[in-house]
């Protein structure tokens, strides 16, 4: 009994000192396992983690930026492009003049109006225009002084065209992606400046990431300028034509073509008649004289003749 109980003891006593070792064994792997703190302020820093830092950052702001959007959204005025299209039908003989007012009332407003294009088709010679059409940005503070300018013309357009389109979703975003990469160039110009490494791969990686943020940043501060300008001005499309002529005017138009004719048909006889005359003039010369010799011989020969029938009586 004592020897079984003592071989139970010389048991326990070996499998104590086996765990003892084995912890020992698998301390130094823990120790290699923990996570060792590594001071990087000095250290180069590669392009691919750049990137990776400057994706990540852009990524995690994205939620930022759509609240930005939101509120700038809600605290910005609406913006609204807004287009007008008019058509006139007037008279081929009033046309030109009526565009030519238009185009002034622009041209008076100076850069609060903008005319896009202009153009005019004649009919010919003292004959009026056939067609025109006017396109011009007015600003919105004019836009009251224009359409008076417009109506002092005395003519109403026949047919009116008002769109609006809002825009201010449009606006607010293009804003807020515009801000958020101004301030992702800052950061990037402050990586450039502070940079201490000696790898020049790592600068170019900067500059290349920079110059694509800022080309990016250019173009949107480009559609921002055309976006402004088609919200912040209101444009008009305006069209001209020529009146159809009524029943009433190709009634009397005989009478007044025979106007313009009366001086062409007087000019015409009288050519004729100096035609006559320089042609008659001619016979003129030789018929007078010799009328006047044949009277002259008609009376001498009745005398003669009365002179006979006297002496035979």
């Amino acid at each position: 009994m004592k020897l079984r109980l003592l071989c139970l003891a010389l048991v326990v006593a070996l499998s104590g000192c086996n765990e003892g070792d084995a912890v020992d064994d698998y301390a130094p792997s823990s120790e290699l396992d923990s996570p060792v703190q590594v001071d990087q302020s000095n250290q180069p820093v590669s392009s691919s983690l750049g990137a990776e830092k400057m994706l990540a950052r852009s990524a995690g702001s994205d939620g930022a930026v759509n609240e930005s959007a939101t509120d700038m959204q809600a605290s910005m005025p609406r913006r609204i492009a807004e287009v007008q299209r008019w058509q006139f039908e007037i008279a081929p003989e009033r046309l030109q003049s009526v565009w030519e007012s238009h185009r002034e009332a622009c041209t008076a407003l100076a850069n609060a109006c903008e005319i896009i294009q202009a153009n005019l088709a004649l009919r010919g010679p003292d004959q009026g225009a056939r067609s025109a059409n006017l396109q011009l940005r007015v600003a919105r503070d004019q836009l009251d002084g224009f359409l008076g300018a417009i109506d002092a013309s005395g003519v109403q357009p026949i047919e009116k065209n008002v769109s609006r389109e809002d825009r201010t979703l449009q606006w607010t975003d293009l804003q807020a992606r515009r801000q958020s990469a101004e301030q992702l160039r800052d950061r990037l110009k402050s990586m450039v400046a502070n940079h201490q490494t000696d790898k020049l791969a790592d600068l170019l990686a900067l500059e290349r990431e920079l110059n694509r943020v800022q080309s990016s940043l250019d173009s949107m501060t480009a559609q921002s300028r055309v976006l402004a300008g088609e919200t912040e001005r209101v444009r008009f499309d305006i069209n001209y034509r020529s009146a159809p002529r009524t029943l009433a005017s190709d009634m009397w138009s005989p009478i007044r073509n025979a106007w313009h004719e009366m001086g062409k048909t007087f000019t015409q006889s009288v050519a004729a008649a100096m035609l006559f005359v320089a042609s008659a003039l001619p016979w003129i010369v030789i018929l007078v004289p010799g009328w006047l010799l044949l009277r002259k011989f008609w009376s001498a020969l009745r005398r003669r003749l009365g002179q006979g029938v006297g002496r035979k009586s």
